[in-house]
């Protein structure tokens, strides 16, 4: 459980320790030579106390952000620091030590796409579970004005939740507790650190965050694609209402190389995932499809496409689903013969030109690799590439997105 502790140990002795008072040297970094002077270990109780020589002692490589109970890692400005790396003042160990109990975080916070109807607050230190009833909960507002905290669960003595009606309306949420909560040693918050605790301003936390309105992820096919095409599938941040949508309302344009298509139906995959139906396309070229601005979601919320808090815009909160239907040539092996490429090829294992074969790359072709695959061309074979400036040839990876199509259908989540 704790890096200068072994649970395990028969003796229940600290990690690489000998029994006190004749203290081992330890033999790896990052360890102490000394009692970690943990508040009470026979019962469990493996908080640092005070006087620790862990505290700011540890080694800041690669260590998480946040304890064992999700507290963050903090400068005791009281103690000197004797860690090593970047910010050399977290303690050894699973638990860091807080000092002054304080609410330092909350959840959800900043901007949610989601309905919201509880508050998580996360304080540094062990609290007093009893010392909080409702009417710590000073204010709690929306956009509509005040909402009525209605209950509150003790997720473990460091977390406290916080629930009420739940909200789904767009904009700005705050809730203020404190600040006569108090934590295990029956010490009051001190949120701005000073030292006074129980100050009625001061001292109460203030938790914030924003619901915003839905928008769209991402379409597909995109990019590149071979036909037949028959649907389009629109993938939203969060569920919608599916009674919101009518192909007559809601797709406010479909067109191809022939001219405008009629959408013949639409599904809904599941509640984030809308899918538009049509004829088979096969006509290669560019075709758009444009949707919205006005499905809801589940808190009857218009699209806000650009962000900009100015809901259900023409056209601006309009979302436009493009995509090219595209030969496409996926090759691998060897070219034994006179070969050309044309639209998009992909390298799907490596290919090798033979000798006596020529390859020929035509203008405007996109050649996309295979991770780690390679195109070899052996004596006596030859390869031809002659792009254009309105014509360039590209040749890239399948994992390049910008050219030729999302080949692993996966958005931005893989890189080049």
């Amino acid at each position: 459980f704790n890096n200068v502790y072994n649970p395990l140990a028969a003796n229940g002795n600290y990690h690489h320790l000998s029994p006190p008072p004749d203290w081992a040297p330890n033999d790896l970094s990052g360890e102490i030579s000394a009692d970690p002077l943990y508040v009470d270990p026979a019962n469990g109780v493996f908080e640092l106390g005070q006087g620790s020589p862990a505290i700011d002692a540890a080694s800041e490589f690669d260590a998480p952000l946040t304890d064992f109970y999700d507290r963050p890692r903090f400068d005791d400005r009281s103690v000197d620091n004797t860690g090593g790396g970047f910010i050399p003042f977290v303690d050894i160990g699973a638990l860091e030590r807080g000092g002054l109990p304080r609410a330092v975080k909350h959840s959800p916070d900043g901007a949610v796409a989601e309905m919201v109807h509880a508050i998580r607050f996360t304080f540094r230190g062990a609290m007093d579970t009893a010392s909080f009833d409702l009417g710590d909960v000073l204010s709690l507002t929306g956009p509509a004005g005040a909402i009525p905290a209605t209950g509150f669960e003790w997720v473990n003595r460091y977390q406290l939740d916080v629930s009420f009606p739940l909200q789904a309306s767009v904009g700005d949420y705050e809730m203020v507790i404190g600040p006569n909560i108090l934590d295990a040693g029956g010490n009051a918050m001190d949120v701005d650190g000073d030292g006074a605790l129980g100050e009625p301003t001061d001292d109460q936390y203030t938790a914030t965050f924003t619901i915003v309105a839905p928008m769209l992820l991402s379409h597909s096919p995109d990019g590149f694609t071979g036909g037949p095409i028959e649907a389009v599938r629109f993938v939203f941040d969060r569920a919608m209402n599916p009674a919101s949508f009518s192909v007559a309302d809601d797709v406010a344009g479909f067109t191809g190389p022939d001219g405008e298509i009629a959408p013949t139906g639409w599904s809904w995959p599941d509640a984030r995932t809308l899918e538009v139906t049509f004829a088979p396309q096969t006509t290669l070229g560019p075709y758009e499809m444009v949707l919205g601005p006005n499905l809801l979601d589940l808190g009857g919320n218009p699209i806000d496409q650009d962000g900009d808090q100015v809901y259900g815009e023409v056209p601006d909160d309009q979302y436009l689903g493009a995509f090219t239907v595209a030969d496409i040539l996926f090759v691998s092996g060897t070219v034994d013969a006179d070969t050309t490429w044309r639209g998009v090829i992909v390298v799907e294992d490596n290919v090798t030109v033979q000798g006596g074969a020529t390859l020929t790359v035509a203008p405007g072709t996109i050649v996309k690799f295979g991770i780690l695959k390679a195109l070899t061309v052996q004596a006596g074979g030859s390869l031809s590439a002659l792009g254009t400036l309105a014509q360039p040839i590209h040749f890239t990876s399948v994992r390049d997105d910008t050219l030729g199509g999302d080949m692993g259908d996966d958005g931005d989540r893989t890189a080049p």
